[in-house]
């Protein structure tokens, strides 16, 4: 079996910095001798012959999450998305916070299937970790969060017994007349895409109006990569798709994916397929595409029947499932709270998952009933983060906190204070986002004053220190250097000799074949992670991806600022070596909004983007005082930690 590789292109254009091609892993691999039942005739699952139009399962998903660089896509297809939709649909979740509390974890059944593959460079077949869902189950994604090569011990092994699927099936889509040979790969996938495919499109729109999301493996031609949320071959593409997916060398050919919905009138009729390379990939990490198109380039589909569930599971309360005393269960309250995870003489002690009517959700460690250790809180609206918890307090990491006069704080805490990424909002309109220390603004910060202008730049000590951009409400723009709070206009600002400033930098492309942690906690926490191609990355973790405050460090330059899910997200700040900074805001890992670069030598210009495309350059700068420095200087308040109560 050939060992699939995958690239991942950092490049960082000259006025259009972002990822070109972020960190995307893929690793589905054929196992053309899976013995797997095939699909029942539609009457063996309750079709209807008046199937509707357009249906979708969208609701039911969890937040789109990103595999990172690792060849984990089967993984995510099958666990993550597939398994936690039906479970979700068993159970009457629709609060997408409780649906990815207690998702299914992508790294279960894949570690079962390749233990101690600590890059996931292997990769999986959907069909197989489908058949070890079917003999052993699955495990929830937080209980505990594991990773690439985790050892699968028999302490999660006795709860995923709680999950084991009913059956499993694959469609008809690989041609009869094809039989795949290894020692001519090539010329195997020629014979595919020359031969008819057997793929039945209105089967598959059968299982997805009857509640079953289908799993697809999928050769990608080059332009899938770049999909905007509507996906469609380049015509070169159609006319020869064997052509065009050994054109992809970058190492995303083979990925696995989830049909979550389809509409007859999209398109000409069109699947809505859910992706794992974050929500900063297509249409918040779904994607459109065509039902002849979908056809040609998949080679394997599957679905599974889910566990037998009683039929008030959604409804009971008390002691719904499982053992409530000693072992792993789930419990439910009449208010509406819930715990799923082990207990210990009645208590939660060990993992478990506490949600709340309102969203929230608690994902973590708990020891005689209270929260203790580490764990992932999600809050209203979707945010979410790491933090740790001693005796059901709150002591570091991601929190929300509201003041009693109208003072708001998003974002990281350590000891108390405000440390790392984070968002301060006064009642009167006027906010603070950026890098905090020790509980004051130190670092890179977007201001938003009351009176609608806003300033990029640097702080200490809570106060603006170092270059920056001022912009006034009506758009009049300064930019230059702050020394604690007062502009200096007596140096010299603006275009050297009348010319925008020379700054082609480029970050250097990099292969991963492999990420190593090298120190601290690269799951949940702070850690140090290198990259095979000698990329370095310094921060903060959430889910395995870079996430809150980091510095990653590349062969000609370095990145410092803050982070989502793996993509830059808010300000960041790049050096590179040939002497040119920028400053910038950054959206789902592209420039949005405005960017200052300067150099050495006193040179500057001053960028407008959006979703990173270039809207205008400014042509000067003004050098008078700005209207006015920052007002305020946010002090820290203490976390006061939601209270749930033990069953005991």
């Amino acid at each position: 079996m050939t060992k699939l590789k995958f690239i991942i292109l950092a490049g960082l254009a000259m006025f259009n910095i972002h990822q070109s091609c972020a960190q995307y892993g893929t690793g589905n691999v054929f196992n053309p001798n899976l013995k797997m039942a095939k699909a029942e005739k539609p009457s063996g699952l309750g079709f209807s012959a008046d199937m509707p139009a357009s249906y979708s399962l969208k609701m039911y998903t969890p937040y789109v999450k990103s595999q990172g660089i690792y060849g984990s896509c089967a993984g995510w297809a099958v666990s993550y998305e597939a398994l936690s939709i039906q479970s979700a649909i068993a159970n009457n979740m629709t609060d997408r916070n409780h649906i990815t509390a207690k998702a299914f974890c992508p790294y279960y059944s894949y570690n079962k299937q390749n233990p101690g593959d600590f890059g996931c460079s292997r990769g999986a077949d959907p069909g197989d970790l489908m058949l070890t869902l079917l003999s052993e189950g699955g495990k929830k994604f937080y209980l505990p969060l594991l990773g690439c090569g985790s050892n699968v011990t028999d302490e999660f092994s006795y709860a995923a017994m709680y999950y084991k699927i009913k059956d499993a099936r694959k469609l008809a889509v690989w041609p009869t007349e094809v039989t795949y040979d290894p020692n001519d790969v090539a010329g195997t996938w020629k014979k595919f895409f020359a031969a008819p495919h057997l793929l039945d499109i209105n089967y598959v729109k059968s299982l997805i109006s009857s509640n079953y999301p289908v799993v697809i493996s999928m050769a990608l031609p080059n332009s899938f990569t770049n999909c905007n949320g509507v996906w469609e071959p380049t015509a070169e593409e159609k006319a020869d798709p064997a052509v065009a997916i050994s054109d992809n060398n970058g190492g995303h050919r083979f990925h696995a994916m989830t049909i979550v919905g389809y509409d007859d009138k999209k398109n000409g009729g069109s699947f809505e397929v859910m992706n794992s390379w974050s929500e900063a990939w297509g249409n918040n990490g779904y994607f459109w595409v065509k039902y002849d198109d979908l056809k040609m380039y998949v080679y394997g589909a599957y679905y599974m029947k889910l566990f037998p569930s009683a039929e008030d599971v959604a409804t009971k309360t008390g002691a719904v499932w499982g053992d409530c005393l000693n072992g792993y269960g789930f419990y439910r309250f009449d208010n509406g709270q819930t715990y799923e995870g082990q207990f210990k003489d009645g208590y939660y002690n060990g993992y478990g998952v506490y949600t709340w009517p309102n969203g929230q959700a608690h994902a973590g460690q708990w020891k005689v009933g209270k929260r203790d250790g580490e764990a992932t809180c999600y809050y209203q609206g979707g945010t979410f983060g790491q933090a740790i918890f001693a005796n059901d307090a709150f002591v570091s990491g991601y929190n929300e906190l509201f003041g009693t006069t109208g003072e708001s704080y998003k974002g990281y805490l350590k000891n108390g204070k405000f440390e790392g990424y984070g968002e301060y909002r006064f009642p009167t309109g006027e906010r603070y986002l950026g890098m905090w220390s020790g509980g004051v603004l130190s670092g890179l910060v977007k201001h938003f004053g009351a009176d609608g202008s806003t300033f990029i730049g640097y702080y200490s000590d809570g106060k603006r220190n170092g270059k920056g951009l001022d912009v006034t409400a009506d758009g009049k723009l300064t930019a230059g250097e702050w020394l604690y709070g007062i502009y200096q206009s007596g140096k010299k600002f603006g275009f050297a000799g009348g010319k925008a400033l020379a700054a082609k930098a480029e970050m250097s492309s990099d292969l991963y074949l492999a990420a190593d942690c090298v120190s601290g906690n690269c799951l949940t926490g702070e850690g140090k992670r290198v990259t095979g191609g000698g990329t370095t990355y310094t921060g903060t973790f959430v889910d395995g991806l870079e996430d809150g405050k980091g510095e990653k460090v590349y062969t000609n330059g370095t990145y410092n600022g803050s982070w989502r899910q793996g993509e830059t997200q808010g300000i960041g700040e790049f050096k590179f070596t040939n002497g040119v900074t920028y400053i910038s805001e950054f959206k789902k890992g592209q420039v949005d909004g405005y960017i200052l670069k300067f150099d050495g030598s006193g040179n500057m210009a001053v960028e407008l983007y959006n979703s990173g495309e270039l809207v205008k350059g400014f042509t000067e700068i003004s050098t008078a005082p700005p209207a006015g420095t920052t007002k305020n200087k946010p002090a820290a308040f203490a976390a006061i930690p939601t209270t749930v109560s033990s069953v005991k």
